[in-house]
């Protein structure tokens, strides 16, 4: 979990990838943006090189950073424990991070960011990102609070559909599997 680990593909990641890349094949998608992370930029490469078009990577499409806890077991719960106990002193949820990451309210800020590039943008987009970071991304359109971001269920290599219109955004499918 988190951006401080970037590990490549697995063969299962690899196979999801060529079913998305399928799926996607006739949907007439004008763009792929894609977390430079490994796992999501992989899969954004296989389904680019089916549909013949390029991909552009960002930072600001990844997991959240969760700092000096990067790759150890348990992280979640560790996190959990940790944040409790930092409330429980008085510390309001937006200041409380993992010693070195980044919380629920930093990386909603770098999802609006690039939800707001996307608002200028015509066509059908493709957006490859980590479960967490689409997590973000339709809590932030649903306006739920920050500490409610992660309850929604996402699958790996699932399909989220989201349009922009009339300046609002709606989400239309959550956690569609192929």
């Amino acid at each position: 979990m988190g951006s401080d680990i970037n590990p490549e593909l697995s063969q299962t990641g690899l196979e999801q990838a060529q079913k998305l890349a399928e799926f996607f094949k006739n949907k007439k998608i004008t763009k792929i943006y894609s977390s430079d992370l490994k796992r999501a930029s992989g899969t954004a490469e296989i389904i680019a090189h089916k549909l013949n078009i390029p991909v552009e990577t960002t930072e600001l499409l990844r997991e959240m950073k969760i700092g000096k806890w990067a790759g150890r077991r348990n992280v979640l719960k560790k996190w959990m424990k940790y944040y409790n106990k930092q409330k429980s002193k008085g510390i309001t949820n937006e200041q409380i991070r993992p010693p070195g990451g980044e919380n629920s309210w930093d990386h909603e800020k770098r999802i609006r960011k690039f939800l707001s590039l996307l608002e200028s943008q015509k066509g059908n987009i493709l957006v490859v990102a980590h479960a967490g970071t689409n997590k973000v991304i339709i809590g932030t359109i649903q306006g739920k609070n920050p500490d409610d971001f992660y309850e929604t269920k996402q699958d790996p290599a699932c399909i989220n559909e989201i349009q922009f219109a009339g300046n609002n955004w709606k989400i239309v499918k959550v956690n569609k599997t192929i």
